[in-house]
């Protein structure tokens, strides 16, 4: 594939990709700074907050789900200049998200240790775990509204309020969590959950900018509840059936992402506390990946909403190209830092050896998890093929992932290292698969043609 790159697309790529990867690096070192805060507690705290985080990381994931219908949607409508449209996919992101923020929470405060049951025995790290979970839980409301009123201004390549907004409220819980996991300035050392205190604290506050700066500004998407509400059956149908194939495969994704860690459970509390050292990296490695994506892919579906899909596909191309790149350079990072990396946690010497391995795994076949991520959420769903993206991404970690990391736990009994590299078989297999669509071409669908 040639790669070539206009001034135009030049520019527009990193006015939408620099706020977007600020914003994610930030939040991703961010999250790291907390890992590691917590690592310091020893291995039962890293597992108690890693296996609580798994609620939130279930809900993220539907509302990921739901938004990532919204950004396709926003994106095409942006191109059309469609502001009504808009706000009627806001008013429903709003509904489905918030809707699902509050079962979340109810179990989050009233079924914490069955929720965490799920995942381990250790009972220590359910008691825990189950009282950082009841106040994180109360910040799910919060983050619904933020990430529904985010998710359409990044489709509207309004990328900085968000990316603000985010450094705001970030920076507070890592100052917070730092004063109340260790004790500082005459506050007593809380431990874990000094760190749940710190993320309730910033999501509220992220939720009151979002919506003052949105307001106080008079942006496109400052819609009264009318106008939120104002969408029709034809409308809603419309958006369901681009937007639930998503909620779906980000639901049955994330839980077969969380079945991993289940099964990593079976073979220890410390198998759990090495594979969360070593992904715990993950989210600042994936940070020029997703700036890329979701740049790419705002500006891709802005094409296919305008009716240039030719050029659609130039700019995707370009994108994946790009994805590969990045994905080796980062990969290489992965394997350089791999050695020392899980020394800066206070972990026992088996610990730190798993979290190694599972460095050099993660770091070898980056490149195609990044390029993965490119063509399902970057091309797939800015263009509309929500439905297959769907299928693949569900159907390689049901059917080759979960298998296989049965295989290495219950039959092989395999190292924590190996079951790792079993499972990254999913990927792999998605890898071949999506590539194909690609060259297709048959992920280019056009639904700005039922807006307003």
């Amino acid at each position: 594939m040639k790669f070539k790159i206009d001034r135009v697309y030049t520019s527009t790529l990193f006015q939408i990709a620099i706020p977007i990867a600020i914003q994610n690096g930030i939040n991703a070192l961010l999250t790291m700074t907390d890992i590691l805060m917590i690592g310091q507690l020893g291995s039962i705290s890293v597992a108690a907050a890693a296996l609580a985080n798994q609620v939130a990381f279930l809900l993220t994931f539907f509302m990921y789900g739901v938004t990532s219908g919204a950004v396709a949607f926003t994106a095409q409508f942006w191109g059309k200049k469609d502001i009504t449209s808009i706000r009627k996919v806001l008013g429903i992101c709003l509904a489905l998200c918030l809707l699902m923020a509050v079962i979340f929470t109810l179990i989050a405060e009233f079924l914490p240790s069955a929720a965490l049951g799920l995942y381990t025995e250790d009972r220590s790290v359910i008691e825990l775990g189950t009282r950082y979970l009841q106040i994180v839980g109360i910040s799910y409301i919060f983050s619904a509204v933020s990430f529904s009123y985010s998710s359409v201004l990044k489709g509207m390549g309004r990328v900085q309020i968000p990316m603000l907004v985010s450094i705001a409220a970030l920076s507070l819980k890592a100052i917070l969590s730092y004063i109340l996991i260790f004790g500082s300035f005459g506050v007593p050392a809380q431990g874990i959950i000094g760190g749940a205190i710190g993320t309730l604290a910033a999501r509220v506050v992220e939720f009151f900018l979002m919506l003052l700066i949105v307001y106080l500004r008079r942006m496109p998407i400052a819609a009264k509840l009318p106008e939120l509400l104002t969408f029709n059956r034809k409308f809603v149908t419309s958006y369901l059936k681009i937007a639930l194939p998503v909620v779906f495969n980000e639901m049955l994704w994330s839980l077969g992402v969380s079945i991993y860690t289940g099964i990593y459970a079976h073979i220890s509390t410390e198998a759990i506390a090495a594979v969360n050292i070593a992904t715990s990296i993950e989210s600042l490695a994936f940070v020029l990946l997703i700036a890329n994506s979701d740049a790419g892919g705002i500006m891709t579906g802005n094409m296919i909403g305008a009716g240039d899909e030719n050029m659609a596909y130039i700019y995707a191309r370009r994108m994946l190209i790009l994805a590969t790149g990045i994905g080796v350079l980062v990969g290489g990072i992965i394997l350089a830092i791999s050695g020392f990396y899980p020394e800066l946690y206070q972990v026992s010497p088996q610990v730190r050896s798993d979290a190694r391995a599972i460095m050099v795994i993660m770091g070898s076949i980056f490149w195609i998890r990044g390029s993965n991520m490119t063509l399902i959420v970057g091309v797939m769903r800015n263009g509309g093929d929500t439905r297959f993206s769907a299928l693949i991404d569900i159907g390689t970690v049901w059917l080759v992932g979960i298998p296989l990391a049965l295989l290495g736990v219950y039959l092989l009994q395999a190292p924590i290292w190996t079951v790792y590299l079993l499972v990254m078989g999913d990927e792999i297999s998605k890898y071949l698969i999506g590539l194909r669509r690609f060259i297709s071409r048959r992920w280019i669908h056009n639904l700005a043609h039922i807006g307003a």
